[in-house]
């Protein structure tokens, strides 16, 4: 957060930055100060996001579930299975789409698609090892800047539960097997 002060009839902007010198200007005018206060704090952040976050105009989304499949995946107890669903989805387009291009209405096209492909189920899942796959990389790999695409999609759904009942004839079966 920037400090503005006055000091002998001047205003002094100070942006202050953790493990970093300050960066500090003096100026006549008040609502320069704070112009200049509000764009270099912007300017700071920017670049502190670029050094050691994920660069949102570069990374795609396969970037993203690459590294999720190194590193996240194998500490799962159902591993080979999310590693299969991850490699799926690593083949279809929308890995190859930068994060900053993604939005509610290409996850919704994505999930349409899917929806066609296989059941309802299915496509909760993948939504649902998306999101996480984001969530990891926002928390823990230093994706800022970016809203969550797959949690403002509506999934479908579940689909209705089984609900098988016996009929007569394998009950016959069945009691006629019984010793």
């Amino acid at each position: 957060m920037p400090t503005i002060r006055e000091r002998n009839r001047r205003w002094q902007a100070q942006v202050r930055v953790a493990n970093k010198a300050p960066i500090t200007k003096t100026f006549d005018r008040y609502q320069d100060a704070v112009a200049w206060a509000a764009e270099t704090e912007k300017n700071v952040r920017r670049s502190l996001a670029n050094d050691t976050g994920i660069r949102v105009a570069q990374t795609t989304l396969g970037d993203l579930i690459d590294r999720y499949q190194r590193e996240i995946t194998p500490a799962k107890r159902s591993s080979e299975v999310e590693a299969l669903r991850l490699g799926k989805m690593r083949r279809d387009a929308i890995s190859g789409l930068v994060l900053s291009k993604l939005s509610p209405s290409v996850v919704s096209d994505y999930r349409d698609r899917r929806m066609a492909e296989v059941s309802v189920d299915t496509v909760r899942r993948d939504l649902g090892t998306l999101q996480h796959v984001w969530d990891v990389a926002h928390r823990s790999w230093g994706l800022v800047g970016l809203d969550n695409p797959f949690r403002l999609v509506r999934r479908p759904s579940p689909a209705p539960g089984r609900s098988r009942r016996l009929p007569i004839e394998e009950q016959a079966r069945l009691e006629a097997r019984r010793p």
